[in-house]
Order: C-alpha cells, then sequence, then structure tokens
C-alpha cells in the first residue's frame, strides 16, 4: 500500500490525500500564466479605452473654434464674413488673409485696385481691442478693432479714436 508521498507507477497518480490532480488541484504555473493574460488583456482594454477618450478630447479641441476669454471666437475667427459700414462701404474679410474695403485713410475708405491682405491679431491688446493690418501695396495701415457683438465691431485708430462702425451682413 503506498505511502502518503509515494507515487504509485503502475497508474503514474500521485497520493494527494484523496485530491485528483486534473480535477480538484489546479497545476499553480498554469494558473499564473492564465492570471496574467486576463490581467494583461483587461489592461489593454483600459489603455485602449483611456486612449481614445483622451483622442476624442483632443479632436474636440482641435475642431471647435477658438475663443477669447469670454467665451467667443477671437478675432481672426470672428472677423470672417462680409461688413458694411453706416454708410453703405462693403468690406469682406477671409480666413486666408485676402480682404476688401479695409484701408481707410483720411476720413474715407481708399481702394486703388489690386490685392488687399488683412492681418488681425489673435490677441487683444491693452486697450481690450485686436489689432487689424491691411495691406494694399503701396499703402498700409494698422488700425484697432472692437467687437460689440457677434455682428458688430468697432475700428479705431492706433491712437484710439473711434473711426467708424461695421456690422455684418
Amino acid at each position: 500500500m503506498p505511502t502518503g508521498n509515494s507515487r504509485n507507477s503502475s497508474d503514474n497518480r500521485a497520493d494527494l490525500g484523496g485530491a485528483q490532480a486534473g480535477r480538484d488541484i489546479s497545476v499553480t504555473q498554469k494558473s499564473s500564466v492564465r492570471n496574467v493574460f486576463k490581467s494583461n488583456k483587461r489592461s489593454i482594454a483600459l489603455g485602449t479605452a483611456t486612449l481614445a477618450a483622451l483622442l476624442a478630447v483632443v479632436a474636440g479641441y482641435l475642431n471647435a473654434s477658438p475663443n477669447d476669454s469670454d467665451g467667443t471666437q477671437d478675432g481672426p475667427s470672428k472677423l470672417s464674413g462680409n461688413w458694411a459700414t453706416a454708410s453703405g462701404d462693403v468690406q469682406t474679410y477671409n480666413t486666408n488673409g485676402t480682404c476688401t474695403g479695409f484701408y481707410y485713410t483720411q476720413g474715407r475708405f481708399l481702394d486703388i485696385g489690386g490685392p488687399m491682405q488683412c492681418t488681425i491679431s489673435s490677441t487683444k491688446n491693452d486697450s481690450d481691442r485686436y489689432t487689424l493690418s491691411v495691406v494694399q501695396s503701396p499703402n498700409q495701415n494698422s488700425y484697432e478693432l472692437k467687437f460689440t457683438g457677434d455682428d458688430k465691431a468697432s475700428v479705431y485708430s492706433p491712437s484710439g479714436q473711434f473711426l467708424y462702425e461695421i456690422t455684418r451682413t
């Protein structure tokens, strides 16, 4: 009769106090490998979900309209479109920098023909206004622009003197 720790060579089974290997006792190394695999699957799934959420946030940020500190669109985006003055002068600002009707000198609008380029600052100056630079070679000038609503803006000289108001059309 076999002792508690001996092996029976005829059936090649260990006497484990009534327990049978494979049914009642699992192999520790195999269990460890299985647990590590399950743990890694959970980590991979969690990492993938976290990465997807992060990418969604970044994509949302990149696709969102740029905003001022007051929650409105910033100068370059806000100026884009067609505008008119009270006297009926028409102005257009495109996001690629081309524009029409924005060159103002000696109390009137001047267009000598040819392309006009406008650049608006992305941040406000100390007067809470954007800087608008207009070039139609050989003419160039800078102005200050303050949005007074989504569809209205006031234009000032660099010294801060009010020049005119524009309204989106």
